[in-house]
């Protein structure tokens, strides 16, 4: 009886010092999560403050856009995230930037800075659903914050190609993204077969689409190989893939005109 006794002692006492480790561990563990949280909202919040330093780049024109055209955007925006409000809870004020450049490119930033080229508007986005395809899958990197970690080292001044690098993503992230993409156009009542229209203008054009991939040119033919499964999948068939409804509004057309009015557009411009 008396070494059971005993027993009983030194098992409260071991399961008390297990106990007092497990708390430890969990303590440090929830220390580890919310340092690494702060570093993340960190890293998050100086990308956020590299679109002023890139708007204030010698080189990079920001085109001054009217009322109407800020407003349309921002419709197109707001129609998107409303639309799928049990995802996108973040309640983001968004800004709209057209940057003069004869490259084509396109990217976000966390706070909701959206950037398009001019060359990309006036080039490649000549249906209003591949403009709003762009900006689906931007809406969803924003809300979820899908920025992989990289070195920033911020000199006051940074172009379009260093940050490029630095918003480039890994294949299944991308691949998240434009799955995503389809999801919120197809839930706000546009034509989501127009995302894969996207995937292949980038794809048929890559040497003009070199500076958005990094210089990998079978990055893109890889996306569209993927998100072709992802779709037939969603039981969508080759045929139904192959048609794309080009209707776009006047809003639409105003805007792409505003553009040429206020940059260069025209094809002589160019010329």
């Amino acid at each position: 009886m008396e070494k059971l006794g005993i027993f009983i002692i030194v098992l409260f006492f071991t399961s008390c010092a297990m106990m007092q480790n497990i708390l430890h561990q969990d303590k440090k563990n929830n220390v580890l999560a919310s340092y690494k949280k702060m570093e993340d909202r960190d890293y998050l919040m100086h990308l956020s403050a590299l679109g002023d330093h890139y708007l204030q780049t010698p080189g990079v024109k920001n085109l001054k856009l009217s009322k109407e055209s800020l407003n349309y955007l921002t419709s197109i925006y707001m129609k998107l995230t409303l639309e799928n409000e049990l995802y996108y809870t973040k309640k983001i004020k968004p800004s709209f930037y057209i940057i003069e450049s004869r490259t084509p490119f396109t990217f976000s930033l966390p706070n909701g800075k959206f950037f398009f080229s001019s060359e990309l508007i006036h080039k490649y986005l000549k249906h209003e659903d591949i403009l709003i395809s762009v900006l689906s899958a931007e809406i969803f990197r924003v809300q979820y914050e899908i920025y992989g970690r990289k070195s920033v080292v911020s000199v006051g001044y940074i172009d379009t190609e260093r940050l490029l690098s630095l918003l480039r993503l890994s294949e299944k992230n991308q691949t998240e993204i434009d799955k995503w993409a389809f999801y919120t156009m197809k839930r706000a009542g546009y034509d989501a077969i127009a995302y894969l229209s996207w995937l292949q203008i980038q794809n048929r054009n890559s040497m003009d689409f070199i500076l958005q991939h990094g210089g990998d040119t079978q990055k893109i033919s890889i996306q569209e190989f993927i998100f072709k499964k992802f779709i037939v999948e969603q039981g969508i068939s080759n045929d139904d893939a192959q048609r794309f409804e080009r209707r776009s509004s006047v809003d639409f057309y105003n805007f792409k005109k505003e553009l040429t009015r206020v940059g260069y557009g025209s094809k002589n411009e160019r010329e």
